[in-house]
């Protein structure tokens, strides 16, 4: 059964749980940050590429083809985005400094707290009311 424009079949939870382990995430859980960095640090391409028989089951083709293969870290938070989008989770980034170096941290957040996490709200008390502007 066609689930989407990308998988032939839903990935199951145990294999979202392996690349999950490649990313160095003990499970869905998990709320620690990580970065490229630390996706290179924790050998998650050379993870993903022992797991590539199996994501190519559930993949078409022509996706696997297109994200599968030459894996790097950005392709690599692709596949993991696609994966666990199935499961009700997604991957939400932040800029953050980290020994004054500027880097891109991700985490794994439910769907349903990712939109409350996104929206940014700013609290003006200039002039006589306060008011609050929100950006969605």
């Amino acid at each position: 059964m066609v689930k989407n424009q990308l998988f032939k079949a839903v990935p199951p939870l145990e294999i979202c749980e392996q690349v999950l382990e490649a990313f160095g995430l003990s499970s869905f859980d998990d709320v620690h940050l990580f970065s490229r960095d630390d996706i290179i640090a924790n050998n998650c391409i050379d993870k993903l590429n022992e797991l590539k028989p199996v994501l190519m089951r559930f993949y078409f083709p022509c996706k696997a083809r297109t994200y599968l293969n030459d894996l790097n870290p950005k392709n690599a938070l692709t596949v993991l985005r696609q994966i666990i989008r199935f499961h009700n989770y997604g991957v939400v980034s932040r800029e953050k400094y980290i020994r004054g170096k500027k880097t891109i941290v991700y985490q794994l957040i439910p769907i349903e707290k990712k939109d409350i996490e996104t929206t940014n709200e700013f609290k003006c008390t200039t002039g006589e009311k306060p008011c609050t502007i929100v950006f969605k």
